[in-house]
């Protein structure tokens, strides 16, 4: 259904938007239910000087958790999304579309989620993590499922210095599975220094990376990386 108010032109504009509508729902955690979405707090939006950009709205009182903000077009942004209490904030780093779109999916980190998926990952990986330190920064990175990168590939480095990184993969039970050689669904790295933290991964040598600033506290959320099919 096409609504009409005032005066509308039939003919397409040519001219490039200088500002974006982008929204979408916000799941409480990545290990969160499909209904279960992040309904209180800020989400926040950033220029690459720190500088805010906007902060995104609920816009529809029956459909809690779902978000929408106005973005500069075609501009990279931070994007900080920190449901407030019982959360701890998930810093994103993208850029906006070129016109109105639904946003990749995004979610917060809510404690009562994840904190029992580290205890048991620090059983795995034999690394204490100090999840919840305001001084400490870690990397939650999911890799694109169309794309293929190898655990060994991926690096992350926390103000230019490489540090610890541990990939997984989802094995035919349905299990995460440290991955080296396999393709990599999720990597992770923890207990970094606040600061500049890269996220990167080579092949073929060609270098793809992502910069993430960090203020401590924040949970890196390095989303969909992609390398080949």
């Amino acid at each position: 259904m096409l609504l009409l108010t005032g005066c509308v032109s039939l003919t397409p504009s040519t001219e490039a938007p200088t500002e974006v509508s982008v929204q979408g729902w916000i799941s409480q955690s990545p290990l969160a239910a499909e209904d279960e979405v992040m309904a209180t707090g800020e989400v926040t939006y950033f220029d690459l000087n720190l500088i805010e950009l906007t902060a995104a709205e609920q816009p529809f009182q029956n459909y809690p958790g779902y978000w929408r903000a106005t973005l500069p077009a075609d501009e990279e942004y931070n994007l900080v999304v920190d449901g407030g209490d019982g959360y701890y904030p998930a810093l994103y780093r993208g850029r906006a579309p070129t016109g109105d779109a639904l946003s990749f999916p995004i979610f917060g980190f809510n404690a009562a989620q994840i904190d029992p998926f580290f205890e048991s990952l620090e059983e795995v990986i034999g690394v204490d993590i100090h999840i919840g330190t305001e001084d400490l920064v870690h990397v939650w990175g999911t890799v694109d499922p169309d794309y293929a990168v190898a655990g060994s590939e991926i690096a992350v480095y926390s103000n230019d210095a490489a540090v610890g990184v541990f990939p997984f993969f989802i094995n035919d039970d349905g299990v995460l599975e440290q991955s080296v050689d396999d393709d990599a669904d999720y990597f992770f790295a923890f207990n970094l220094a606040p600061g500049r933290v890269t996220v990167a991964f080579e092949e073929d040598g060609v270098v793809t990376e992502e910069r993430y600033d960090c203020l401590g506290g924040e949970i890196v959320s390095a989303a969909y990386f992609r390398g080949s099919r």
